[in-house]
């Protein structure tokens, strides 16, 4: 809706705006609405452009790479700590070097069981269950 222009006796054209009763009609409130909603967001949306680009001072540009390496065959483990930097790994470390130290002694903490003996057991068992299985099937029998 344009506004209405009424000229001057002077002959300058005067504009005139909408009537009261005009604007409190619900669709010129809505349309009012409208447009101080968008006035905000396009505060929102442009900032000014100083607060936008900020670069910290002694920031580096460009990407970053660390590369780690695959440990070589003979480590223990992949990390490694040093001067107690890192307790968790210092202490899988030692724990890695006992294990293989009692090795090359020939001591281990699991027991070493032969290839016969463990049949023998498996057997065992093997019997045990299926004599279980079979008293099930009497006692539902019965």
């Amino acid at each position: 809706m344009a506004k209405m222009g009424v000229k001057d006796p002077g002959g300058s054209i005067e504009k005139k705006g909408f009537s009261s009763r005009l604007l409190q009609m619900k669709f010129m409130q809505r349309k009012q609405e409208k447009r101080k909603a968008e006035e905000v967001f396009e505060q929102v949306a442009d900032p000014n452009p100083e607060d936008a680009e900020w670069v910290a001072e002694g920031s580096q540009r460009g990407c970053i790479l660390v590369y780690e390496p695959d440990p070589p065959p003979g480590a223990l483990l992949g990390r490694m700590g040093f001067g107690g930097f890192n307790p968790d790994a210092e202490k899988l470390q030692k724990e890695a070097e006992e294990r293989l130290q009692a090795a090359k002694a020939g001591k281990s903490d699991t027991p070493v069981v032969s290839d016969l003996d463990m049949a023998r057991s498996m057997g065992q068992r093997e019997d045990r269950v299926s004599s279980m299985r079979m008293q099930k099937k009497k006692v539902r029998r019965k």
